[in-house]
């Protein structure tokens, strides 16, 4: 009796495995398809592939992929597109438009604000942002008093009027902790259409020293009124700060489960733990972090950049700033690892449909 090792393998790009009998005197041997491997080279895009012969995964040609224009094909590895064929310089993360749903204003004084943020969008449009959600809540302490001014949301409604087709004004000069903030909130989104969002709300937020909890009586009217509204709200919310970490984790789950109907975004970072268990959870994905965007809720996932300075950088911990430019970039690259049109869910579709952005 002649006992018989069998090895079997499948390459990362779905070859074909074989079976070799171990006997060095046999003439063949016999092949088995790796059943649920992708194989690049048939025509069909699957797994990570991101394209596969004449199967493109959604862009037909150059133009769609940000390029003036020219033939699009597939590399022979099906890892990207072959572009040597495209005219011009490419536009957005892979001809995708990025939108930036976390930017604030600089607030200092009206004059000083809106020369910021006219710098910030001609930066903005030479780095392929197609949208600026721009919003502020609670001021930094070197900035108070006061901590909070509705003035700011005059200064970004009238932005949004001077620039309506890159800023999308997001709703936030208000104290959470106000028994009338729930009615300044509704009154403003029935008042003003053009608000398609809320916050970024400080709640628990260490730098700005605000201790709000993701569940008070203040901020579950918040939330009601936000699904009245059919709009998300941005919150910022350290769970470790002002009470220990599982308090903090539990005050937001309390938040997610009794509002099913609301629409939170999760702001810096994302909670997969918390997205697991709840579809009405978002994030708002930033460079600055260890972790990558989380595959398996990635579309549940849009980008920002927490822009807030007027030398048009972003601080990165511990102690360094980033031009604006280079984040998007670096945004891109985080980005760029996923298949197309979860490429384009990230970078804008999921975002449009969130805070109903229409082109």
């Amino acid at each position: 009796m002649v006992l018989v090792v069998v090895q079997l393998a499948c390459s990362s790009a779905g070859d074909i495995g074989s079976i070799d009998s171990g006997d060095d005197s046999a003439a063949d041997s016999c092949t088995l398809a790796c059943d649920g491997a992708q194989r690049c080279g048939n025509g069909t895009r699957e797994g990570a592939e991101v394209c596969d012969g004449e199967e493109l995964g959604g862009p037909l040609d150059c133009a769609d992929i940000g390029y003036k224009s020219g033939s699009l094909s597939c590399k022979a590895d099906c890892t990207a597109f072959e572009v040597s064929s495209c005219v011009g310089t490419q536009t957005g993360c892979n001809g995708l438009p990025i939108i930036d749903t976390h930017a604030h204003i600089w607030p200092d004084t009206e004059a000083k604000n809106t020369q910021y943020i006219q710098q910030l969008v001609q930066v903005a449009i030479s780095a392929g942002v197609g949208k600026i959600l721009l919003g502020l809540h609670a001021r930094h302490v070197s900035q108070r008093p006061p901590t909070y001014s509705t003035n700011h949301d005059k200064w970004i409604l009238t932005l949004a009027a001077t620039y309506p087709d890159i800023i999308v004004p997001m709703l936030g000069g208000f104290d959470p902790a106000d028994p009338k903030a729930s009615d300044y909130v509704d009154a403003e989104l029935t008042s003003h259409p053009a608000w398609k969002g809320i916050g970024e709300l400080d709640l628990r937020n260490k730098p700005k020293q605000t201790v709000t909890p993701a569940n008070s009586k203040e901020m579950m009217e918040i939330y009601a009124v936000a699904a009245k509204h059919k709009v998300p709200v941005l919150i910022h919310h350290d769970v470790d700060y002002g009470t220990k970490a599982a308090t903090g984790l539990a005050e937001l789950k309390d938040a997610l489960t009794k509002n099913p109907n609301t629409k939170f975004i999760f702001a810096h970072g994302c909670l997969p733990e918390l997205m697991e268990d709840h579809s009405n959870l978002f994030c708002e994905f930033e460079i600055g972090g260890k972790e990558d965007i989380p595959a398996k809720f990635a579309d549940r996932v849009i980008l920002g950049t927490d822009i807030q300075s007027p030398d048009l950088s972003i601080y990165q911990p511990p102690n360094s700033s980033t031009p604006y430019k280079t984040v998007i970039g670096d945004l891109c690259s985080k980005v760029k690892v996923f298949p197309y049109p979860t490429q384009k869910k990230i970078t804008h579709t999921t975002a449009e449909q969130l805070f109903g952005i229409t082109k």
